[in-house]
């Protein structure tokens, strides 16, 4: 199976906020959901607006210190993102 990149138009106030939330509900779960929707921040890092790309990496950095971003797993996957330049 080939692995379509899906783009975000983060002009689109909708998109920008499905993102978000995707996001969201991903971030502390322990599922494929995670590394799902890391590979679409991945493939979308550089059209996010620098404000955007540093707030996911606060709460990235929040859950992973509190414990809460999920199995081993998961915490590679979002480590993987803080690990993306800027």
């Amino acid at each position: 199976m080939i692995k379509k990149q899906i783009k975000i138009d983060f002009s689109d106030v909708n998109q920008d906020i499905l993102m978000f939330c995707a996001f969201r509900y991903a971030l502390g779960r322990m599922t494929y959901v995670v590394g799902a929707i890391c590979d679409i921040m991945r493939d979308n890092w550089g059209n996010m607006s620098a404000s955007r790309r540093e707030m996911f990496k606060k709460e990235i950095r929040e859950a992973i210190a509190a414990g809460q971003a999920g199995m081993d797993m998961d915490v590679k996957e979002w480590e993987s993102l803080l690990a993306l330049e800027d």
